[in-house]
């Protein structure tokens, strides 16, 4: 039996053998989205963005703004479809219980819009006022992670397993790569407890790795202060780590970066091939308007 059924999973404790890896922690904070249509943006909000976010419809922006201890991601989704997300502190839940998604009320809306510009700059703020309906997401990540993802003949995979927050964006990759593992392990096992336990063996340190990895980022961006599980694991498995909301910003810096959007300025180095890959290889009609429109690398 493969439980696949999500953060909320009923086979979770079934695996375990305890309560404990049944409980979801909230992480002190939710996810304001958005998602809208850029035919439906204004015309001189389409220009800022082309030329803000030069990438845009070919890779994920992240987006700091250290002085409010605040991050933000923007993308497209495809076909036309852009998403945002911008990450604020909040003290408990907003959904139901049971729920994750939850609805703003009018007035929590209005203030978003009112200081969409001072927080994040004309272009990210004027998409965030032109974006009907943003609604919030709470953020969670399990609270002690799994020992093993299989007992018996019993396993869980995806978020079943680990469900993680999404600052190492890893979530929907690890899921493929449990999948396959267990495809992989399948096709020389001798038998289905063989099986899942060499999947559970496999796969347990790495995504319990990007879910702790993961639960820093968010902290580390959201200028929470660390938690000591954190510590202990980074300084285990890195050494002692500094890494604070106040000198995050300065870590960026140091390596070429900008807090404001990536990857831009020096750090185009770093993503050449990527972008000449994908010069070479993608279809016209499969490219984002940087490409469509001749945006070449000697051009940055």
């Amino acid at each position: 039996l493969v439980g696949a059924d999500g953060p909320r999973s009923i086979f979770r404790a079934s695996v375990s053998g305890s309560t404990a890896h049944d409980k979801l922690r909230f992480a002190g904070y939710v996810a304001w989205r958005g998602v809208v249509q850029e035919s439906k943006l204004p015309s001189d909000l389409i220009t800022l963005i082309r030329r803000d976010f030069p990438l845009f419809s070919n890779c994920l922006y992240f987006l700091l703004n250290p002085r409010e201890g605040q991050s933000a991601v923007l993308y497209d989704i495809g076909n036309g479809v852009v998403n945002w997300l911008v990450y604020q502190g909040c003290d408990c839940p907003r959904a139901q219980p049971g729920r994750t998604t939850a609805t703003a009320t009018q007035a929590e809306i209005d203030a978003l819009r009112q200081q969409a510009r001072c927080v994040w700059g004309d272009t990210f703020g004027q998409l965030i006022e032109c974006t009907p309906d943003a609604f919030q997401n709470d953020i969670y990540d399990i609270a002690v992670p799994m020992k093993t993802f299989a007992s018996g003949k019993i396993c869980i995979l995806g978020d079943a397993a680990h469900p993680v927050t999404p600052h190492a964006v890893k979530g929907s990759n690890l899921t493929i790569q449990d999948a396959f593992v267990l495809a992989s392990v399948a096709q020389h096992a001798n038998s289905v407890d063989e099986m899942l336990a060499e999947y559970s063996r496999v796969r347990v340190e790495e995504c319990n790795r990007t879910l702790l990895l993961s639960r820093h980022l968010g902290r580390v961006l959201n200028n929470m202060p660390d938690d000591m599980e954190n510590r202990a694991f980074f300084a285990q498995a890195h050494g002692p780590s500094s890494h604070s909301g106040s000198n995050f910003e300065q870590l960026v810096l140091a390596a070429g970066l900008s807090p404001a959007a990536l990857p831009i300025g020096e750090s185009q180095r770093f993503f050449g091939d990527v972008w000449r890959f994908m010069e070479d290889s993608l279809p016209a009609d499969q490219r984002g308007f940087a490409l469509r429109d001749g945006l070449q690398m000697q051009d940055w």
